[in-house]
């Protein structure tokens, strides 16, 4: 019996439905010739499936292949080979194993990747497939629409056909903030493979890049400050080309609004510095990003204000014109806050365009004086936002008819860092609180601690500087009844501190007044810091007085 077997024969030419099957040449024992080959075939076995029959060629004469015809497409088949011999059969190869194309002889093109996405636009690339031998891909069809979501109905293609092999392609005239389904086919000459499967990807809204935040100012001066903020993340490395800041002033009170000024970051730079701007104004501020694509929105608004001008000097030693902010009280209960202002001037001064601007970090608001309010020369006039006539503030007759009093409902002082701005009609008059302009400088000012009092030491220093002021104890007058519950009722002195004699200046005879009441407690007019013992302290403080 002979036991010789063929190598494995190989497989070539494939195609949808047919192959060429190719082999070695056999060597047979000496006592016999090769006279032919016999190729037999037939679907390949899958699990239990039943096998069928072989379907059995023979070459003519001793060739070593043949082309195996009428096969089902996308079909594997088991190949195996057989010499035929003038003195007996070899045995069947081992048997190869191969598969047809399917009907499309080339691979449907993979790896689809987007890129360079904009808010109308992107580009779509992908992977040259593999093509049967024989085959080639002379150019691909791209087709698009608009992603099907729920149960709508989808829309037609639109396709585009590429120049030449080239595997990429920009889609363009797209709408924004859209997916797109999208797909791929490799074309030959007279053949195509299936459409890839889909892939989806959106273009970017009208704005895409987010917009900057934690907006911050500092180095602020009476006509400029510098900006700064935080660079929005990129998105899909979308390059931002710069930087647009918007600015104006603050209007309140009013419909009206000023327009915009602009300017631009010198490159990507996420600071710039903004001039020509004007002294003591809360400016309104905005930033958005750039980009070669579109901006992105305007950032929140963020408030800032310009510092006072530098004081003006002048001949007198007061370099307030007429109105300085003489005493305040910031308490824990709002409508019980209270400012005193003192006409420090030679002339009566009538208030008609004058206001108050309270400003915070997080508020600012405007404070008209009504009409025909007038405060005469060396006069005070009190600001509260409670009627001390109503009930619990007991309202006394004081005994100076020039102590007065203005109720303005609005009046609350903020319970963070804080700057007053009293105005005149031709310009500000003076400055207290905490002075939040601290970015320009530090604050000198005291800590205007809530539910204390604070009176004016100096008249001729700013409000915002800590020399001005001191602390002041509780005290009535000033329509105040003396004898009225504290926590009720504020309190303010109302006087020219020091001028113990009431001769309407400060001078020696006031410090041997005080002198005289040395070590003496309680209720004292003598305890000009209010706390109810007569002592050095009050001397010191006098001496203040007097050398103003």
């Amino acid at each position: 019996r002979n036991t010789f077997r063929m190598d494995p024969p190989t497989v070539s030419e494939r195609r949808p439905t047919s192959f060429r099957v190719s082999w070695k040449t056999s060597k047979f024992p000496d006592d016999n010739t090769v006279i032919g080959y016999k190729v037999r075939y037939r679907r390949t076995v899958y699990g239990q499936n039943v096998p069928s029959a072989y379907t059995e060629v023979q070459t003519t004469g001793t060739e070593t292949t043949i082309k195996i015809t009428n096969l089902e497409p996308n079909s594997g088949y088991e190949i195996s080979v057989q010499a035929l011999g003038t003195n007996g059969n070899s045995l069947w190869s081992e048997p190869t194993h191969v598969a047809t194309y399917t009907a499309f002889p080339i691979n449907k093109p993979t790896n689809i990747t987007t890129s360079e996405r904009t808010n109308t636009s992107f580009r779509v690339s992908w992977r040259t497939p593999d093509a049967a031998e024989g085959i080639t891909i002379t150019r691909y069809k791209v087709r698009y629409r608009q992603a099907v979501v729920g149960h709508h109905i989808p829309t037609d293609y639109t396709e585009i056909l590429t120049k030449g092999t080239e595997t990429t392609i920009q889609l363009t005239g797209l709408r924004p903030n859209i997916t797109y389904e999208i797909g791929i086919q490799a074309l030959g000459a007279d053949t195509s493979s299936h459409w890839s499967d889909p892939v989806y990807t959106s273009t970017y809204s009208a704005f895409p890049i987010d917009a900057p935040t934690n907006i911050a100012s500092y180095d602020i001066t009476p006509n400029s400050f510098r900006l700064r903020w935080t660079a929005p993340e990129s998105t899909d490395n979308i390059a931002i080309t710069g930087y647009e800041v918007r600015y104006r002033i603050v209007v309140i009170g009013t419909n009206s609004s000023q327009s915009y000024g602009t300017a631009k970051t010198t490159g990507t730079e996420t600071t710039i510095k903004i001039t020509g701007l004007t002294p003591l104004n809360v400016y309104e501020v905005g930033v958005r990003a750039l980009s070669s694509i579109g901006n992105s929105l305007w950032s929140r608004t963020y408030w800032t204000a310009t510092a006072p001008p530098p004081p003006v000097i002048t001949k007198t030693a007061i370099a307030m014109d007429s109105i300085i902010v003489n005493e305040l009280r910031n308490t824990q209960i709002d409508a019980h806050d209270w400012v005193e202002l003192r006409n420090i001037s030679d002339v009566d001064v009538t208030f008609d365009g004058w206001s108050i601007l309270i400003a915070s970090k997080s508020s600012s608001r405007i404070l008209r004086f009504p009409l025909k309010t007038t405060l005469p020369t060396g006069e005070v006039l009190l600001l509260l936002n409670t009627d001390p006539s109503t009930q619990g503030m007991p309202l006394a007759t004081p005994e100076d008819n020039s102590h007065r009093y203005l109720v303005m409902p609005g009046l609350v002082l903020p319970q963070e860092d804080w700057t007053m701005i009293l105005r005149g009609r031709t310009g500000w008059e003076d400055v207290a609180g905490n002075y939040f302009f601290e970015e320009t400088k530090p604050s000198t000012a005291p800590p205007l601690t809530v539910g204390k009092a604070w009176y004016r030491i100096k008249p001729n220093t700013r409000g915002y500087q800590a020399a001005a002021w001191m602390e002041n104890g509780y005290r009535g007058g000033i329509g105040y009844d003396d004898d009225a519950d504290k926590t009720t009722s504020l309190g303010t002195p109302g006087y020219l501190h020091g001028d113990l004699n009431g001769d309407g200046v400060v001078n020696a005879q006031d410090l041997t007044l005080l002198s005289a009441n040395m070590g003496q407690t309680g209720e004292n007019a003598a305890d000009l810091n209010g706390d109810r013992v007569v002592n050095i302290q009050d001397l010191v403080l006098l001496s203040t007085f007097i050398s103003d």
